[in-house]
């Protein structure tokens, strides 16, 4: 998993790969990005629900990552996690990315 800041839009994309579908095609993803704390983790159903298995990727944007359940501050790591879904049930949740995007301050 990588995460970076989309240069259009200035949020978090967030990018995966596949993992193997055991022989079942893969019906969706689950994105997780940690709070604050990282106490715990929350989908943000809007901008990266996972409801489409053919899109491995998505934007968050900076706005959606001070507020709310995230409350990320300046400067600090988004740390994502995904899993897939099919017949089988969710699969085991990738490793938490250790580098990657950080918060941006919002520009005056």
């Amino acid at each position: 998993m990588v995460t970076s800041i989309d240069p259009l839009t200035g949020g978090v994309l967030i990018d995966w790969e596949a993992p193997h579908d055991g022989s079942q095609a893969i019906e969706e993803y689950l994105v997780e990005i940690a709070n604050d704390d990282t106490s715990a983790w929350f989908e943000d159903s809007t901008n990266c629900d996972g409801v489409d298995p053919s899109l491995t990727s998505c934007i968050i944007p900076m706005d959606v990552l001070v507020t709310g359940d995230y409350n990320l501050a300046f400067d600090q790591l988004v740390e994502v996690r995904v899993s897939a879904y099919n017949s089988y049930g969710f699969g085991a949740t990738s490793t938490v990315n250790t580098v990657g995007a950080k918060l941006r301050q919002k520009p005056d």
